[in-house]
């Protein structure tokens, strides 16, 4: 309502939301506001009254400039992003690669097909053959196993298929994802190191650097504590030294060790030795108690090695060589029925957008007309859809009178099914969105709900999110909200059923 009050057509404004009932009900409020102002509604509660207030300045505009807005209501540009991308085809239908089509909700056997089709290429001559063959040997020539691969990989190409189509490859790519592994280890190992409490780590450091000199077998992870003077480091050089810890700490189940022995580098024996092993073993005793260390520490098994062995690599340069034959298969089997996903949709737009250094005409255009965006529930959004955004704020500056206004909560992201990367909120929080640097605000008041919900829901449910937001893993941490309205003598209870019904 603010911004018609400004622009000098409703179209300069692109509102974006996930759902068409979440895209109707905007609509319908706007204009359900623009009606009470036309007929003279009084408002009682004050923040109706600015709703209305603002009305009457989006009232006084259509009038102004002849838009007739009520009677046509579909001049506000309130759609999903999912139609708003079919529009952009359906203008761009060759430079997009995609012409009449049907969207597909449940398209996992076009993803199945597609990796058959691709699997069927092993007798080929030519270097796709080559590659079949190649990824196949590194699997055992489990067909089975390569094609569930292909179709986890086409499931969520929208992630990997721009750094494919920009040409990474060889050394460059091996760079891109080992980077990503080290990040995250070195993003739980910190995670595990806050987990210490305070000076456990000082007292721990000379029984394992007596433990590590007493290793006989240098493949053993405590070998690698002999110089440690404290918690190793949270960088990914420094994970022998964690799993070293681990092991010295804990069981293989991740349990509490209760007994040493010359395996872990207690070996029996009188004086000194039997003095070392005895006071350990009270020690371990003593860290009964540090749950959270004890839970945290047992992560560190599941961390990976954050640089590829040279099998490794090699296998997944194989089957990486294969993707992009796989996503021309399932272009080829989708086309057959005039039918495409939403990653489809979504990559065709970018598609007919162009670059940066070559923008479509459709681009140009729409750069013309487009001066505000808002985004409705943005911890939702896929690295797609970001760049979607990134291609329509391309250019934008500082002052220039165009607006981005992003909305979302981290703590109900939900469409993990459809791509969605809760970092990408709080990355857009902190960095902003393309060239578009955003203030971000915290809205904490709770306006549904009484004091007495909202202080247990922030009592009980905040143990359930991270301590600390992380952008990469896209950890979240609990916002507690403040009641506006008092409570009115309720009480939350929880009642167990236990049964059937």
């Amino acid at each position: 309502l603010t911004l018609l009050a400004l622009v000098d057509r409703p179209e300069e404004i692109l509102a974006l939301t996930f759902t068409r009932k979440a895209a109707g009900e905007m609509r319908s409020r706007v204009i359900g506001a623009m009606q009470k102002a036309a007929c003279g509604h009084v408002p009682a509660a004050p923040h109706e009254a600015k709703t209305i207030s603002l009305a009457k300045k989006a009232l006084e505009r259509d009038s102004a400039l002849g838009w007739s807005l009520l009677e046509n209501p579909n001049r506000l540009k309130v759609v999903t992003i999912d139609s708003f991308c079919a529009s952009i085809v359906r203008q761009m239908p060759v430079l997009s690669g995609l012409g009449r089509y049907s969207i597909v909700d449940e398209p996992d056997e076009f993803y199945r097909e597609a990796a058959e089709r691709t699997a069927a290429l092993v007798e080929e001559e030519g270097s796709r053959g080559d590659a079949l063959r190649k990824a196949l040997g590194h699997l055992g020539n489990s067909v089975k196993g390569l094609v569930d691969r292909l179709v986890m990989m086409l499931a969520r190409r929208d992630q990997w298929l721009r750094h494919i189509q920009r040409g990474a490859a060889g050394p460059e790519l091996r760079a891109l994802l080992e980077g990503s592994l080290e990040r995250l280890v070195e993003s739980e190992l910190d995670r595990i190191s806050k987990s210490f409490p305070p000076g456990i780590a000082g007292i721990i450091a000379p029984y394992a650097q007596y433990a590590a000199s007493n290793i006989e077998n240098p493949g053993c992870p405590i070998a690698s504590l002999a110089e440690l003077d404290g918690l190793p480091p949270s960088e990914a050089s420094a994970l022998a030294q964690w799993q070293g810890l681990r092991e010295l700490l804990l069981t293989n189940k991740n349990e509490l060790r209760k007994q040493v022995n010359k395996d872990t580098g207690f070996p029996a024996g009188k004086g000194d030795a039997a003095d070392r092993k005895r006071e350990f073993q009270e020690l371990l005793l003593s860290f009964d108690k540090f749950v959270d260390l004890i839970k945290a520490l047992g992560r560190v098994s599941l961390l990976p090695e954050p640089k590829f062995t040279e099998d490794e690599w090699e296998a997944l340069e194989a089957i990486i060589s294969l993707l992009p034959i796989a996503e021309e298969m399932l272009s080829g089997s989708f086309g057959e029925q005039a039918l495409v996903d939403f990653q489809g949709v979504s990559l065709a737009a970018l598609k007919a957008l162009g670059t940066e250094e070559a923008p479509t005409d459709l681009m140009l255009s729409l750069d013309l007309r487009l001066q505000h965006i808002l985004v409705d529930e943005y911890q939702d959004t896929s690295g797609t859809q970001l760049s979607l955004l990134e291609a329509l704020t391309r250019g934008w500056s500082e002052g220039d009178g165009r607006t981005l206004f992003v909305v979302g909560d981290p703590m109900q992201s939900i469409y993990l099914f459809r791509e969605a990367e809760v970092g990408l909120f709080l990355d857009a929080r902190s960095s902003g969105i393309g060239t578009v640097r955003l203030s971000p605000l915290t809205l904490i008041r709770n306006f549904r709900s009484e004091e007495g919900v909202v202080s247990w829901v922030n009592g009980t449910l905040s143990g359930a999110f991270q301590p600390k937001e992380d952008q990469f893993t896209g950890a979240v941490e609990y916002s507690p909200s403040e009641a506006v309205r008092e409570s009115a003598g309720g009480r939350v209870e929880i009642t167990l059923f236990n049964g059937r019904d």
